[in-house]
């Protein structure tokens, strides 16, 4: 049985200040277009914004104890 994979070559996570506020900047490489549009097809973008979504709600509720 063959085994399919697809990994990004480099992934970069930034967390920055802006005017008191974290920023935080995700970059993934892709190793070409084709393996980068087969990855977007998958729906990672949605969950990953679905997942950062949740965690702005979690800090909210733990900056306002």
């Amino acid at each position: 049985m063959a085994v399919n994979r697809v990994a990004n070559s480099e992934s970069f996570n930034v967390l920055t200040d802006e005017s008191g506020k974290t920023r935080l900047t995700l970059t993934a490489r892709f190793p070409s277009l084709d393996v980068r549009n087969m990855v977007l097809k998958t729906g990672m973008e949605k969950g990953a914004a679905i997942s950062y979504d949740r965690l702005e709600e979690v800090v909210a509720r733990l900056a306002a104890q």
